[in-house]
């Protein structure tokens, strides 16, 4: 087998989205149309902290495609039969996997439409030639997008200043301030993003997932990617165990140390196999978190709260020898 040809991440191409009238896009001039954003949802009233209140399409999240998403792989391996899931005593169970990838450090791949990013070959070993049905994937639990979008509805920041604009871009958290999914204190702080008449200068938005949900402790869920295939997703401990819920801690790691997810796959490994890819399609990798109140804008008007990476949505595929 010839692994000249190491993993990388590739990034496949955007899907078409259609959804929310408050539609946006990357890099359009103000004068061109903005490409439509995907699904209206719900929001929690950053003020008084009210159950999920619908609401109409300017003022609800939708998921759109970031220019650079950063994920820091610690593990990749594949197996012959689905891993057992790890509970709040066990890990996962790996006893049908053989590794692929492996960096105790962590390896940090940007992930952009069109482009691969190989690991370091002293990171990847290749497996022996069987066919794999499933993948485990062990992720630093940061997930960071950065995204400049024009919407068709002039936007307020959450800015002390409450900028106004066609043009929202995302922003870097201050220094010393973290950005945690579980938390008291609306997810993120007011600079998380700007607005303005013209774009900015970008920076990623690194959130720390130390909940599979804002206001409450989760730590495992299944994600439907657009792969077609779900994902099913756990935080875990040092030990790898999956803590219970009621123990996460609002703003604060807690005892998250790593993300790990288990996905279905079929790939043969055998003697014209030159690599395995890890597809990671962002296409829905950054949502746009959006309100009619804030406390920095006029009230009944739409603001961008932040710009926050979504559930990741992976797959393997192997590289075969190419023909001469």
């Amino acid at each position: 087998m010839n692994f000249n040809k190491l993993v990388s991440a590739l990034l496949l191409s955007g899907l078409g989205l259609l959804g929310c009238s408050a539609a946006i896009a990357g890099q359009l001039p103000v004068a061109q149309a903005a490409d439509a954003c995907l699904g209206a949802g719900t929001l929690i009233d950053p003020i008084t902290g009210n159950a999920p209140q619908v609401q109409d399409a300017v003022g609800t999240d939708c998921v759109t495609q970031p220019e650079v998403q950063l994920v820091t792989f610690y593990k990749i391996a594949v197996c012959t039969s689905q891993p057992t899931a790890p509970t709040v005593s066990t890990a996962v169970d790996l006893s049908s996997c053989s590794t692929y990838m492996s960096d105790a450090a962590g390896t940090t791949i940007s992930v952009q439409l069109g482009a691969t990013a190989p690991f370091s070959p002293s990171t990847v070993t290749a497996p022996p030639n069987n066919t794999y049905t499933w993948a485990y994937i062990e992720l630093k639990p940061e997930l960071s997008v950065q995204k400049t979008a024009y919407f068709d509805v002039a936007m307020y920041d959450t800015q002390p200043s409450a900028n106004l604009g066609h043009w929202c871009w995302s922003q870097a958290a201050p220094l010393g301030t973290v950005y945690y999914n579980y938390s008291t204190e609306n997810h993120f702080t007011s600079a998380a993003t700007q607005c303005g008449l013209t774009p900015g200068v970008a920076a990623p938005t690194t959130r720390v997932i130390n909940s599979f949900n804002g206001n409450v402790g989760i730590s495992a869920a299944i994600i439907s990617g657009t792969a077609s295939h779900p994902i099913n997703v756990y935080l875990v401990d040092q030990n790898g165990y999956n803590p219970a819920g009621a123990s996460l801690v609002a703003d604060a790691m807690g005892p998250v140390a790593k993300l790990i997810g288990i996905l279905p796959i079929n790939i043969t490994v055998d003697g014209s196999t030159t690599g395995i890819n890890v597809v990671y399609n962002n296409s829905h990798g950054a949502t746009v978190n959006r309100a009619w109140v804030y406390p920095n804008t006029p009230s009944g008007l739409p603001a961008v709260m932040f710009f926050a990476p979504t559930a990741f949505d992976l797959n393997l595929v192997t590289t075969p020898i190419e023909p001469k």
